[in-house]
């Protein structure tokens, strides 16, 4: 053991966190890096050689590759006079065990924890790592809630000491593979073991949290194995009778003898713990309290004398039984460990075509109903996306990089050589019979649109605008389209550019008949979005539509039957993550989705080249960081309890708190985003979208004051106004400016009347500015790539002719660092830093961020006051799943209404 004080290496002892049976854990200070870390000192058994210590350093070193916010970080490892060490992040929190210790936990939080040990073991095994000793200690629970699973590997190679009431056990080849109350059946044997094994341990964990005690316990460690072995644990319908059946279900599942019994993938594993959790409300019931008995009688009586009458009337109409609406039915149709999404069905409804990503590319693939394997159809080196068939099923249409810019691909429906159909096209779809492309081309603004529907019939035809006068006269920047059933009518919902300027970014859904009549937009809110596109298709009857709508409480999209004749919405799924791309069956009676999770987590990015380390990650949305140059604590933007808002936060995690929030906002506001602190920490500038009100319309930017909660609008230039940064002096605050002609880059004073005055003209869109700490210069994209401009616009200066996805000053301000995409591999995020006297741009680590699909895949970008830089990386997780009995069938009294209208 070591003292507090002494010296390991670079380390140095602060206090000891806890003994194992494989060595000895220390708080400890890092003096080169100056940072707390936890430090592991591995002890040595009289027998070991050099060959077992360098395979654990291997062990520690594979499971430091694994980069997931559920999975210790490890820093360091080593040998210091041939002792083996790893030095990892130092987690505020304590183990499972000890949250465990009064008995089992209540549902709702067993769930959350369930699901994030699930999450790091699945990635933990897709990246070819199986722990073999996971147990309530090597699990530790942060005071934020945030699960870390530790000790990976070490269990392989660990030694036994052999003492009597040791709870390690040895095969015969003398290797410790985990500890005896939560081994799996094929541990206890001595048998190899692969990722199922630790589905079997993990299943010990949640029988123990769920009951307060052990699945296996007995006198000895022998007897225990043996019961592993042989015995089957107290069924959990009478240790806890109350629990979810579901729940119980996948415990039992985990826990079968028998590996091919368990998850084929511990991704499915960790997707129906997710769902269980997400769901809680719709798979748990609870009966209600009975009504006073004579409210029963006077309600039975009176349902009767009004059946009776309405009996004789209407009773053709009607059905002499009870019936009772249906749940709706959720299945997993495709839900590996990778995004997938955008499904559609293939005519005979037997299969289901969407796209998968494949080594960070998107690519095409099949899955049959009854099958439970994909099918890769495309292997492009270039993402894959929007499927949709042809009408006898053979071929699968599809989008990718056609030359300079997208079309349309076709591939055979069982894979081979794609054949181009279509250059330039970003949206498409055929109609059911085959006769009529329709397709959506961006042509530039100098064109006069932005993007413009073309149709082409047959499809082997020569396209041509669609010209209707009442269409045309709108200028357009993005859409999605889909052909009635019958074909006679096309379904667009598209984006008006105009609108972005002066009531926000908004989208209508327009019908347009193919016969010539005058198109029409959908009456009602829903008609008139902000922000989005939603992803929709057709019912049956040709007037209603499935889409993915943001609406009500949630900042996220879910499934709604909207009547495109009325505007009339019906929810067909509330649930705490987003339900989106719908697709709806040949016959009306399924619907494929993709349940998807965007989870922005902050980050802390090294300037050393060292790999990015999570900085606060949840199963919510932390993004846009910006540090405060007067303390060590930053703000940030949050969705933690339920709508979005600015939070501030210790470096530390010691303290946090509201700044604004949604309600905190002019009426009318719809998002908050981009906070920016003023250098002397005490307020922040923000952009936000309002609508509504014709004197607050558009994107303005507010200025918070902390521990005030109504903040202030900065004076806006007609436009959008975006992305604030604040000057040195924190007199004046630069934005970007968005009109229909341009974007430019602005500059106006904090607590003035007047507006800002734009100083450079023709950035590039939603660039977001950069102020140097001397004053000198502003960091911002431009056509050219990133330049520095100076606040009064007259000089400028073009740092690197590629566009960064997000920037920063370093505190001299001669250095800008930054995230951009890896020229190489589009795929990839690297950090890179760009001296502005030299000019010379140099990277700093080729990879920090896999780039998934996602529109920002990274989200603000603010010097730590340790010199490092804080942004916002997202992970996406998408699944293919069907929604069946989505429309229950009429009740009696649906029909009785039906028949007195």
């Amino acid at each position: 053991m070591f003292e507090p004080a002494s010296r390991f290496g670079p380390y140095e002892i602060i206090s000891a966190l806890g003994s194992g049976g494989r060595g000895d854990v220390y708080r400890a200070y890092d003096t080169r890096l100056r940072r707390a870390v936890a430090l592991k000192i591995v002890r040595s058994s009289p027998n070991e050689d050099s060959t077992q210590g360098l395979s654990l350093l291997r062990e520690a070193g594979a499971a430091s590759a694994l980069n997931h916010p559920n999975i210790l970080v490890v820093y360091d490892i080593g040998t210091e006079d041939r002792v083996p060490f790893i030095v990892s992040e130092l987690i505020d929190g304590v183990p499972l065990r000890e949250c465990m210790g009064n008995g089992p936990l209540p549902v709702k939080k067993l769930l959350d924890i369930a699901v994030q040990i699930a999450d790091g073991l699945a990635a933990a095994h897709e990246g070819g790592i199986v722990h073999r000793d996971l147990k309530p200690e090597n699990v530790m629970v942060a005071r934020d809630g945030r699960v870390k699973i530790v000790d990976f590997g070490v269990a392989k190679i660990a030694r036994s000491a052999a003492s009597p009431g040791a709870t390690f056990t040895e095969t015969a080849d003398g290797l410790v593979v985990g500890t005896a109350p939560y081994m799996s059946p094929e541990q206890a044997r001595g048998l190899p073991v692969d990722f199922r094994s630790d589905q079997f341990s993990f299943g010990l964990v949640l029988y123990e949290m769920m009951t307060g005690s052990r699945a296996f316990s007995r006198d000895t460690p022998v007897q225990t194995l043996s019961a592993i072995i042989e015995d089957e644990p107290p069924p959990l319908s009478e240790t806890s009778p109350k629990s979810p059946l579901f729940l119980r279900w996948i415990i039992e599942r985990c826990l079968a003898k028998d590996p091919g019994q368990r998850y084929a993938a511990t991704s499915d594993l960790a997707r129906d713990l997710r769902m269980l959790r997400d769901r809680f409300a719709e798979t748990t019931t609870v009966a209600g309290a009975s009504a006073p008995r004579n409210v029963r009688i006077w309600w039975s009586l009176a349902s009767a004398t009004v059946i009776g009458a309405a009996g004789l009337v209407f009773l053709p109409g009607l059905v002499a039984r009870s019936e009772h609406p249906r749940l709706p039915l959720h299945t997993p149709l495709a839900n590996e460990f990778t995004y997938q999404g955008e499904p559609a069905w293939s005519p005979t409804g037997k299969m289901v075509a969407y796209v998968a990503a494949k080594d960070g590319v998107l690519q095409i693939f099949t899955r049959g109903l009854d099958s439970a394997q994909s099918e890769p159809v495309t292997q492009s080196k270039w993402d894959c996306r929007s499927p949709f068939w042809s009408p006898d099923g053979t071929k699968i249409y599809y989008i990718s990089q056609y030359g300079q810019k997208e079309g349309i691909f076709s591939v055979s429906a069982v894979g081979g050589q794609p054949e181009p159909v279509m250059p330039d096209v970003f949206a498409a779809d055929l109609s059911r019979d085959g006769r009529t492309l329709a397709f959506l081309r961006d042509e530039g603004r100098d064109s006069g649109a932005a993007v413009r529907l073309w149709l082409a019939s047959p499809p082997s035809a020569e396209p041509h605008p669609y010209a209707h006068p009442t269409f045309g006269d709108h200028v357009f920047s993005d859409g999605t389209l889909h052909f009635s059933p019958d074909g006679s009518r096309l379904g667009l919902w598209i984006q008006n550019w105009s609108g972005f300027f002066g009531l926000g970014l908004r989208s209508a859904f327009w019908d347009i008949p193919l016969s010539g009549a005058r198109p029409r937009t959908m009456p009602g809110e829903v008609g008139d979005l902000p922000h989005y596109v939603p992803h929709f298709d057709w019912l049956p009857d040709g007037r209603r539509i499935v889409a993915g709508i943001e609406g009500g409480s949630s900042d996220r999209p879910h499934l709604w039957i909207v009547d495109t004749m009325t505007g009339e919405l019906t929810a067909l799924t509330q649930g705490p993550s987003s339900e989106n791309m719908p697709a709806i069956s040949p016959d009306g009676k399924r619907i494929a989705y993709a349940a998807q999770d965007a989870n922005f987590d902050l980050f802390e990015v090294p300037i050393d080249g060292s790999p990015a380390r999570p900085l606060l990650a949840t199963t919510r949305n932390e993004l846009e960081p910006t540090w405060s140059p007067a303390s060590d604590e930053y703000a940030f933007v949050s969705d933690s309890r339920g709508r979005k808002e600015i939070r501030r936060r210790s470096h530390d995690g010691s303290f946090e708190q509201s700044i604004v929030t949604m309600a905190d906002l002019p009426p009318g506001s719809s998002s908050l985003q981009l906070p920016s602190f003023s250098p002397e920490g005490r307020r922040v500038a923000f952009e936000v979208t309002v609508s509504g009100r014709a004197e607050l319309s558009g994107s303005v930017i507010l200025v918070a004051t902390l521990g005030v909660r109504t903040p202030v609008r900065m004076a806006p230039a007609k436009g959008a106004n975006s992305a604030p940064t604040w000057s040195p002096d924190g007199q004046q605050i630069a934005l970007a400016i968005g009109t229909p002609e341009d974007w430019s880059l602005a500059v106006g004073g904090v607590g003035v009347a007047a507006p800002p005055t734009v100083i450079h003209s023709n950035i590039l869109p939603f660039s977001h500015p950069q102020w140097s700490p001397d004053g000198h210069w502003i960091a911002c994209n431009v056509p050219n790539g990133l330049a520095i401009i100076a606040p009064d616009g007259k000089t400028e200066k073009v740092l690197d002719p590629d566009v960064w996805a997000a920037y920063a000053w370093d505190a001299k301000g001669s250095t800008v660092y930054g995230v951009k995409q890896d020229p190489e591999d589009f795929h990839r995020l690297m950090l890179v830093a760009a001296d502005v006297t030299r000019g010379r741009v140099r990277v700093v680590n080729p990879f920090i961020a896999s780039v998934p699909p996602a529109n920002q895949p990274v989200r603000g970008f603010s010097r730590m006051s340790n010199g490092n830089f804080a942004t916002s990386f997202v992970h996406v997780r998408s699944d293919v799943w069907l929604l069946d009995d989505f429309e229950s069938p009429p009740t009696w009294f649906d029909r009785l209404r039906h028949s007195l209208r």
